[in-house]
């Protein structure tokens, strides 16, 4: 058990969706009254978005009426106008209009199920979507649109039923693969979305009209491949790719993603540092350089290749990067010196003020950031939503947690963005909605896989729960997108030394190391891996190379303890907490280790003192609660142990050790049926572990329910089938329902494999009784007899054998 300072906090594929809708929005402008001005905002918006100035391209549409064209065509390109500039709520008050004042006008019916769907209302979608007549233009689109929506309202196999006869009944249509290709990937049924991708790629191979489809269709193969590791055909695709068209950056990509996911992050840096050195190259190349050069250890030179890329490109997005890879490196000040820098070029470009706030805010200077509030407020294209979002960020900075998450749940469904979810979440989270939080985090997740905030967060909150399948699950995410995460290495190996996992412990510190040579809780968690593995000697031998460098940091000396305590050094773990206590007497993590060697030695008044001053000197971690918990249980101070353990449940509920650890108090104290109840949800929460299910089978048993005692027996022998305890309780219920030729096959492995253990043996002779083979029997009872003391619990069972022998 891993007990030490808790932490304060290859990319994956995105969905291919990504590549086949716009993004809509939010917004609350007004709409045009004249021809002439949605022509202009036709013409502006594209320009705008092009720049990547989301903001110049609302305000192109701010100053229109709230008219309704009287011409349907106007009205059509009024809200393309509206989507295309991210104002997709008010275009959807004008279509529905549209189709009210223009029954007949199928395609604005079809283009009003679109925003429906893009909008999240899959219902009013597939409501519109389903009355464009057979007969109509917009009808082969309205079908794979009506697709889109009950995969929305989650029928599944319904929305590919429909694409798939959607395809065969409109062949000319090839793009329309697209969605359900979309649709398989996003299920994680990438083998399917990889026939599909073939087939449509077949549709349009040597088609000259159909050349930018073809190219489409491939890149979206090469992304599955990356995702089913498959390297080697995905780069024969990208290489090619590249050099046809040197210009194509999502090629660049990709042919990145696909290097780096391989381990040849150092052929892809020298294939962009010789595009780059030739003329005229793409800025956006040093965007992906960045990355490359960070996750190679080339820390000085990814924020180097940042700083080009903001300064080449033309759009003051091109910053973002630079400030993300700022920020992970904790270096507050050169963010705000990089917005500021970026905000000299692009000054009324709204999101670089309101990153610029966020900026001060990460640096502590609420004046500052009040101050670039009032600047962006002045903005003349400062839109609403982010001056609530900037209102938002400084109540919750100021400590008014829930002023904070009432504007931001009232913006979400408007400013549906990542930070805004993120930090409704962190809200939520102090207001001690943790489940709430929870999911705020998640959708900022999903919003923007990229940024690392809301993995963290999230990190934090599985580590509090004891949630160490979700710890490492988290974890692994973030060092696939940050390689050199400190935080990241360290959950994740920490993590699978919980769930006690050694081998994967052992790779995950192995791959550490690389990654951090000089960290000392990656040697400890090390040795924690090799000893769940029984390689006792080395992991000996880890613990004690690593105190002789690190002997003075109290959380490598806390888990080191622990680690000799577990090879059967407690005295030597003792003598190195003393010597850490008289340098760090008010460290929580010290006193929690003291704790559990103390009471290994059976030391119960000073371990109690200890687990009392680790609770009381951090509060906040529950760890001292099951430590005495577990010793209270396997001592017979069943009530202490059930009220430790209810504490620490209370603290960490996805942590089994606590159901576990209860369950083994209850059944001490004879109370069988909340044993039982908390071995299942022990079992509930790590369906890997075989111990739970092992002892609710046995008491199941004892209950007499031998159906529901064999269900839970055959699964832990599934789990694991080479222990012979499991073994011998299947064996035991096998026997009860007088299968004995099963229990037989069963006990004399176990038996072979451990000898000593009685249980084992007296079931193995009642078996060789109950099959007529007395003489194999007789032996084992005999030598049982020899070896069991007078008063065994199994004395009366094995009286009764030999009596019947005789």
């Amino acid at each position: 058990m891993a007990i030490g300072q808790s932490l304060k906090r290859s990319a994956h594929v995105a969905v291919l969706t990504g590549l086949l809708l716009p993004a809509l929005l939010w917004g609350v402008v007004g709409c045009p009254s004249t021809e002439e001005q949605i022509s202009e905002a036709r013409d502006a918006v594209p320009a705008a978005l092009e720049r990547g100035d989301r903001d110049a391209a609302r305000a192109a549409v701010a100053a229109l009426g709230d008219a309704i064209p009287e011409n349907p065509d106007e009205l059509i390109e009024l809200a393309k106008v509206l989507v295309h500039a991210g104002e997709s709520p008010r275009a959807l008050w004008v279509l529905e209009a549209g189709v009210e004042n223009f029954p007949t006008r199928t395609d604005i019916r079809f283009l009003l199920a679109s925003v429906a769907l893009g909008l999240s209302n899959p219902a009013m979608a597939r409501t519109v979507a389903s009355q464009v007549p057979e007969d109509s233009p917009e009808h082969a689109d309205a079908v794979f649109l009506l697709a889109q929506a009950e995969l929305g309202l989650g029928n599944l196999e319904s929305a590919l039923t429909m694409l798939k006869q959607a395809e065969a009944r409109y062949p000319d249509k090839p793009e329309s693969r697209l969605v359900r290709i979309a649709t398989l990937s996003s299920e994680n049924r990438s083998e399917e979305a990889a026939l599909a991708v073939e087939d449509a790629i077949a549709a349009v191979k040597g088609n000259p009209d159909q050349l930018r489809l073809e190219r489409t269709f491939r890149k979206i193969l090469v992304q599955i491949q990356i995702q089913q590791e498959q390297f080697e055909p995905a780069l024969a695709t990208l290489r090619p790719m590249v050099e046809a068209d040197p210009t194509d950056s999502s090629s660049w990509q990709l042919l990145t993603q696909a290097l780096a996911a391989d381990g040849q992050a150092a052929e892809a840096v020298a294939l962009i540092e010789t595009n780059l050195a030739g003329e005229a190259p793409l800025a956006e190349l040093y965007g992906l350089l960045g990355p490359l050069y960070a996750a190679t250890g080339q820390a000085e030179k990814a924020e180097q290749a940042l700083r080009s890329y903001a300064a080449r490109s033309e759009s003051p997005a091109a910053v973002e990067p630079l400030v993300r890879y700022l920020s992970i490196q904790g270096d507050a000040e050169g963010v705000e010196q990089a917005i500021r820098e970026a905000i000299e070029r692009f000054p009324d470009q709204g999101q670089l003020h309101v990153m610029h706030v966020e900026a001060f805010l990460m640096l502590g200077d609420r004046a500052a950031a009040k101050q670039a509030t009032e600047i962006h407020r002045d903005l003349p294209n400062a839109l609403d939503a982010n001056r609530e979002y900037l209102r938002a960020r400084i109540e919750l900075d100021a400590g008014n947690a829930e002023a904070a998450a009432k504007r931001l749940r009232s913006l979400a469904p408007k400013l549906d963005l990542a930070p805004t979810q993120y930090w409704l979440g962190r809200a939520l989270e102090t207001l001690g909605d943790f489940d709430g939080a929870r999911r705020r985090f998640d959708l900022a997740r999903q919003r923007d896989p990229a940024w690392p905030s809301p993995v963290f967060s999230l990190l934090g909150l599985a580590e509090a729960r004891g949630d160490w399948q979700q710890v490492v699950g988290l974890a692994r995410l973030l060092v696939s997108n940050l390689p050199q995460s400190r935080e990241g290495w360290l959950l994740m190996s920490r993590g699978l030394v919980e769930i006690g996992n050694g081998e994967a412990a052992l790779e995950a510190t192995d791959a550490a190391k690389q990654a951090l040579p000089d960290e000392p809780m990656i040697r400890v968690y090390h040795a924690h891996g090799l000893r769940l593995l029984g390689r006792r000697e080395e992991a000996l031998e880890e613990i004690e190379a690593t105190l002789k460098e690190f002997s003075g940091e109290p959380a490598v000396v806390a888990e080191a303890a622990i680690v000799l305590g577990m090879l059967d050094r407690v005295s030597g773990g003792i003598d190195l907490l003393k010597r850490g206590l008289a340098e760090h007497p008010d460290d929580a993590g010290l006193h929690a280790a003291a704790a559990a060697l103390l009471y290994d030695m059976g030391e119960v008044a000073e371990g109690d003192r200890s687990t009392d001053r680790a609770l009381e000197l951090r509060p906040e971690d529950p760890t001292p609660w099951v430590i005495r918990c577990a010793f209270r249980a396997a001592n017979g101070l069943h009530a202490g142990a059930i009220a430790d353990c209810t504490k620490y449940e209370s603290r960490r509920p996805a942590d089994p050790q606590g159901p576990y650890l209860r369950a083994s108090a209850h059944w001490g104290a004879g109370d069988l049926a909340a044993a039982i109840e908390a071995y299942r949800r022990a079992a509930q929460l790590d369906p890997e572990d075989h111990r739970p299910l092992n002892n609710l089978a046995w008491l199941l048993a004892q209950q007499g329910d031998l159906e529901a005692a064999l269900e839970a027996g055959q699964e832990a022998y599934r789990l694991a089938p080479e222990n012979p305890n499991v073994a011998d309780t299947l064996a035991d219920l096998y026997l009860r329902k007088g299968l004995v030729a099963r229990a037989i096959a069963l006990l004399e492995p176990a038996h072979r494999q451990a000898p000593e253990m009685p249980d084992a043996t007296l079931h193995l002779a009642q078996a060789y009784v109950r099959a007529s083979r007395v003489q194999e029997a007789r032996p084992l009872l005999e030598s049982l007899d020899g070896a069991l003391p007078p008063n065994h619990p199994l004395r009366p069972a094995l009286k009764t054998a030999l009596d019947g022998l005789r």
